[in-house]
């Protein structure tokens, strides 16, 4: 008899039990979702064309660096680096001279594009002849350019113009290249000093000689 009492207890605990887990069960509510939208809206008009850029400093792209040539407009060259080869001896063989030593930046060519349009853009650049304060002529001097590593204060890279490698002559030759839905916004070209290279043969008269890089910049790639 105490056997099945203790039995009818057990059954009655665990009807009890499931009973409880059943009124849980029931008592959960079905999750319901619904959603609206709200839109955003945001103009780009295309940058002011009386303000000029400021140079990006290579080694630190956020920040402004030196110099500048002071154009303004929606498509611009902001700056483009003097080349100093020092001086040197003449001997019975070629010279190769390395550009700005006593400098500790690299040369760079900076190009900005605030018209907004992807249109593209070709900078090219081409040199004189090397003359002398006694009006000679430096004959067969080579200036050679490196391909150069883009700086920027951009966050998408993936709009980087092209850059290119150089044997600088009379004729224009592009040395950055934007192509459509490229080069959008500020890039420099900065290009190591160490490879910018200036050759000249024996032969030719002493004294101090200079030459110019006319920089040209098109408003579409080429």
């Amino acid at each position: 008899m105490k056997k099945l009492s203790i039995l009818s207890l057990l059954a009655i605990i665990s009807l009890n039990v499931v009973g409880t887990a059943t009124a849980f069960a029931e008592g959960e509510v079905e999750v319901e979702e619904k959603k609206a939208s709200s839109h955003i809206k945001v103009g780009i008009e295309p940058g002011d064309d009386s303000e000029s850029t400021n140079p990006i400093d290579p080694e630190d792209p956020e920040n402004p660096g030196e110099g500048g040539t002071g154009q303004t407009g929606s498509l611009t060259i902001d700056t483009v680096t003097d080349l100093d080869f020092g001086t040197f001896k003449l001997t019975s063989n070629e010279k190769i001279l390395t550009a700005n030593k006593e400098k500790k930046k690299n040369p760079t060519a900076q190009v900005t594009d605030k018209r907004g349009t992807g249109a593209g853009w070709t900078l090219q650049v081409a040199i004189s002849d090397f003359s002398s304060t006694e009006k000679h002529v430096l004959k067969g001097a080579q200036l050679s350019i490196p391909k150069g590593e883009i700086k920027t204060n951009n966050i998408d890279n993936s709009v980087a113009p092209e850059t290119f490698s150089l044997n600088v002559n009379k004729d224009p030759q592009t040395i950055m290249l934007a192509a459509k839905d490229k080069g959008l916004g500020t890039w420099a070209d900065s290009y190591d000093k160490k490879d910018t290279q200036l050759m000249i043969p024996a032969g030719n008269f002493a004294g101090e000689y200079g030459a110019t890089l006319t920089w040209t910049l098109s408003n579409a790639p080429k």
